[in-house]
């Protein structure tokens, strides 16, 4: 009797995943979907639907909504000390100001045309961060190109 069971639930996924197939494809495949933020919304949906039921006690996760610690301690929030803060500002405003602006522009514009051409990132990045461009900076050149993630709602 047991292989009827498993035949029949295999059957059954079977289906489902040909009927998300068909989905796919009916959006005008794999492209499309990606493009028009398909599978971003279906990983968002299947997180918060996770989320709700492990909120609601059905999906029970150990340290979480279950068998959890008795007393648990607040975690200590790290303060930077505004002089530490200020010296770190001066330090980065010293290293903007010494280092070769043309190079900063030169290796920044090489990342944005890596980007928009498809090549690999990381040489003219190891170039960026050589010449002394911030990681601000490099991942704003590369938003240039790529825009910046913006949750379909």
């Amino acid at each position: 009797g047991g292989s009827y069971f498993v035949e029949s639930l295999t059957d059954t996924l079977i289906h489902e995943a040909r009927d998300y197939f068909d989905r796919i494809e009916h959006l005008g495949g794999m492209l499309a979907a990606i493009e028009t933020g398909f599978f971003r919304r279906e990983i968002s949906e299947a997180a918060f639907a996770y989320q709700r039921e492990v909120d609601a006690g059905r999906k029970l996760i150990v340290g979480v909504n279950a068998f959890q610690a008795p007393e648990e301690k607040p975690i200590e929030l790290l303060q930077v000390d505004p002089e530490v803060e200020r010296r770190q500002i001066e330090a980065l405003a010293q290293i903007k100001a010494e280092r070769d602006q043309e190079a900063v522009r030169r290796t920044l514009d090489q990342v944005r045309r890596a980007a928009e051409s498809g090549e690999n990132l990381m040489p003219p990045l190891m170039d960026a961060a050589r010449a002394r461009a911030t990681v601000g900076e490099c991942m704003n050149a590369m938003a240039d190109v790529f825009g910046r993630y913006t949750p379909v709602v």
